[in-house]
């Protein structure tokens, strides 16, 4: 049974989490380029559990990093214009489409920028780091970062799991 497709209305909460995904995005890329010039050839480039830099590499790998949430970024924002494309853990009526379809929309906006607010924190303590050739990365961020992106997703499901009994 194909999905149904309908136009979704972007509502204001919607909006805003765009604009600041899209400002993040826009920040890191800024971060970067100014403070490019002013790295030494060798920066850090791994860090480990305590947050220590434990692997190098040359500060044009850091283009990597803001590329790669460039990408993530187009593809997230692509992938939510196609909601009828999506799995879902319940199954898509004509009844409840309008309703599941919005919340992979508000899940796929939250996880672009819980992706995008993760990297970026890795690309300014990198930079931060390599400026000064000291500190360490706060391990403690970037799991809650993580953390929040797996809350994100089971939030997103059990809503749409309670849709799905409320509709049966």
């Amino acid at each position: 049974m194909s999905k149904p497709k309908i136009n979704l209305e972007t509502k204001p909460l919607d909006k805003v989490i765009e604009i600041l995904t899209g400002f993040l995005l826009l920040f890191m890329w800024a971060w970067l380029l100014y403070h490019y010039s002013l790295l030494p050839e060798k920066i850090p480039t791994h860090f480990n559990l305590n947050g220590e830099a434990d692997g190098f590499g040359k500060k044009s790998d850091l283009f990597i990093l803001a590329t790669s949430a460039t990408i993530i970024y187009i593809l997230l924002s692509t992938l939510k214009k196609f909601p009828h494309l999506l799995n879902y853990p319940v199954t898509v009526t004509e009844q409840n489409a309008p309703q599941l379809y919005h919340l992979s929309n508000q899940m796929l906006r939250f996880l672009k920028f819980l992706t995008i607010l993760a990297m970026c924190i890795v690309e300014v303590f990198n930079i931060n780091i390599a400026k000064n050739n000291a500190g360490n990365l706060p391990n403690g961020l970037i799991f809650g970062v993580i953390s929040l992106i797996f809350i994100c997703i089971a939030y997103f499901i059990m809503k749409m799991l309670m849709i799905s009994k409320k509709n049966s």
